[in-house]
């Protein structure tokens, strides 16, 4: 017995049929005994268990667990909605993927790359992306103020594919947003001119082949760290543009009523 107490192997094995409530429990007796509990080796196949519609990031973290097993013990809560959502807009098509023969893929195949993002993701924090397919850069400037990260899609293996990545980047450039990510299918980067290109003004740029889950968390790291880097901002300058275009009168105005206050 004492063996197995020090082995975290075996008590990792043991921890991993039990329940977050008991885990918790455990959590709370010793030292050694709450490392093991927060190693993200143990919760991966918890979580897979439990709630198999979430997406596991590689910096899965303790506080992100128990929000996800506090916030979706009952999956019939569809109102719910966490406090870090993003919004994708996506432009273009990818074209077809090989798909990865792996047992892990069962979904992936019939999904597709869009539907291959969970309703929720959960890494440090836990998270929720929500992917909207936008027919033609026109729409753009409709959505501006709801996306937090802009995604490309482009099919390599299409003639002239560059003259469509170049529309969707004037596009966007036309309303002052200069970064996100570029996906381009069987294309390699040092091939490719305009693809150093993008690279070089900030964007993020990914070349696939092949659909499995490492891609899709590769994209999904991505799309994060565009959403938390620049998604924000490009909102709040939107908004504040808007705010100026439509009612150029009551800023002006604004600023003379100050002018007298002070």
């Amino acid at each position: 017995m004492e063996n197995v107490f020090n082995s975290l192997n075996l008590l990792g094995e043991i921890f991993s049929y039990l329940d977050l409530k008991d885990i918790a429990h455990f959590r709370a007796t010793a030292k050694k005994w709450r490392k093991l509990a927060e190693r993200a080796q143990l919760w991966k196949p918890i979580l897979h268990r439990s709630f198999p519609q979430v997406r596991i990031l590689e910096d899965l973290q303790w506080k992100a667990v128990e929000e996800v097993f506090t916030s979706l013990k009952d999956v019939r809560n569809a109102s719910f909605e966490p406090k870090n959502s993003y919004t994708v807009g996506v432009l273009g098509c990818l074209g077809e993927l090989i798909h990865h023969n792996d047992s892990r893929l069962n979904g992936l195949e019939k999904a597709g790359l869009l539907g291959a993002f969970s309703c929720y993701m959960v890494g440090q924090i836990m998270i929720s992306i929500c992917m909207l397919s936008i027919p033609s850069v026109s729409k753009i400037e409709f959505l501006l103020g709801a996306v937090h990260c802009w995604l490309i899609q482009v099919d390599g293996k299409k003639q002239h594919w560059e003259n469509d990545l170049n529309q969707y980047l004037e596009g966007l450039n036309q309303y002052g947003i200069r970064h996100g990510v570029v996906l381009v299918n069987s294309v390699e980067i040092n091939e490719s001119e305009i693809l150093q290109r993008c690279g070089q003004q900030g964007y993020k740029v990914i070349t696939l082949r092949t659909l499995n889950e490492d891609a899709v968390d590769m994209i999904t790291r991505e799309v994060l760290s565009v959403s938390r880097e620049h998604g924000e901002t490009a909102r709040m300058k939107f908004e504040k543009s808007l705010e100026e275009k439509q009612f150029p009168d009551q800023a002006n105005s604004n600023k003379k009523k100050k002018c007298l206050i002070y």
